[in-house]
């Protein structure tokens, strides 16, 4: 999933989110690897058809739950230049924000299993803070993005 910032019908700022999930040592359980790596109970019911007793052998990647939220675990991935979707995604990203006649807004473009990109939400409310914690320099960007949209607000 591709997390696009949108600003007066630019986009400030696009990363991936990548689902939560937990790498196996073939020893821990599932369950054992979650509270390792999370510390977070509440994880566990996120998918309630995940067997949480199997154990993954080593290196094994296994994902905990379907969903991209960073507050549940999924981990922002910073997109370069040269991800062979960003353009596609800027251009979607836009025409959303623009056909939705928004000022200020995440988009959140899914990357099908047939590399079709489709927007599954518009956030009116654009948060950034726990990117903020986990990417190195997140703070910084994330109040470059803010501080351009207080100074949008502004203009004449």
């Amino acid at each position: 999933e591709y997390r696009a910032i949108y600003l007066c019908g630019e986009i400030l700022y696009i990363y991936k989110k990548k689902k939560p999930y937990v790498i196996g040592d073939g020893i821990k359980t599932v369950r054992d690897l979650i509270d390792e790596k999370f510390a977070k109970e509440e994880l566990l019911d996120v998918c309630k058809e995940l067997d949480k007793e199997y154990i993954p052998e080593k290196g094994e990647e296994v994902t905990i739950s379907w969903k991209h939220n960073l507050s549940g675990g999924a981990e922002p991935i910073l997109v370069d230049e040269t991800d062979e979707y960003l353009n596609r995604v800027k251009e979607l990203a836009v025409n959303t924000g623009n056909a939705m006649n928004i000022k200020f807004a995440s988009v959140d473009i899914a990357l099908t299993n047939k590399k079709e990109i489709l927007v599954m939400e518009v956030n009116g409310s654009v948060c950034m803070n726990r990117f903020a914690e986990i990417i190195p320099n997140g703070y910084e960007i994330a109040k470059s993005v803010y501080a351009k949209a207080v100074d949008k607000m502004f203009e004449l």
